[in-house]
C-alpha cells in the first residue's frame, strides 16, 4: 500500500484490509511507520484515543459511549495491556472510509472530465480556425 496525504485515512484503509480479523494498536503503528509517518509522543494520547472511537474495544467503547472521560484517560494511560488486542473496525469508522474513497474517486474523475472538455474545446477551437482561414484563402462557403 502507498502513503496517502492522510495519516488516519492509511490507518482505515489498513483496517479494511484486516477486515474481519482487526488490527491491534501496536500493529497499526507499525504498519503506518513502514509507510513513513510517525506518531509523536504529543500525539501519541490521541492517537490512541482516535484508535478506540474507530476500532472496537468493549472497555474503551462503553467508557466513549457513557462519556467517561477520566476512565478513558486512565485507560488510555494503560495502552501497553491494550497494545496487544484485536480490535475490529466500527461500522462508522468504515462507512468514514468508504466516503473518502468516493471523494478520491470523484477528485480523479472530475480531472479527467476537465481534461478531456480542454480538449474537446481545443479541437472546436482549430476546425473553427481552419474554417476561417479557408473561407479567408480559398473563398470556398
Amino acid at each position: 500500500m502507498k502513503k496517502s496525504n492522510n495519516m488516519y485515512m492509511d490507518a482505515l484503509r489498513f483496517g479494511v484490509e484486516s477486515m474481519p480479523l482487526g488490527i491491534t494498536i501496536n500493529k497499526l503503528k507499525s504498519h503506518l511507520g513502514t509507510l513513513g509517518w510517525t506518531i509523536s509522543d504529543d500525539q501519541s494520547e490521541y492517537f490512541q484515543y482516535w484508535f478506540f472511537t474507530n476500532f472496537y474495544h468493549p472497555s474503551a467503547f462503553q467508557n466513549l459511549e457513557y462519556g467517561n472521560t477520566q476512565q478513558v484517560h486512565h485507560m488510555l494511560k494503560e495502552t501497553a495491556t491494550l497494545g496487544d488486542v484485536t480490535c475490529p473496525m466500527t461500522a462508522d469508522a468504515y462507512d468514514t472510509f468508504l466516503d473518502f474513497e468516493k471523494l478520491e474517486r470523484a477528485k480523479i474523475d472530475t480531472k479527467k472530465a476537465t481534461n478531456l472538455s480542454l480538449i474537446a474545446i481545443g479541437i472546436s477551437a482549430v476546425l473553427a480556425l481552419i474554417q476561417i482561414i479557408l473561407q479567408i484563402f480559398c473563398g470556398c462557403n
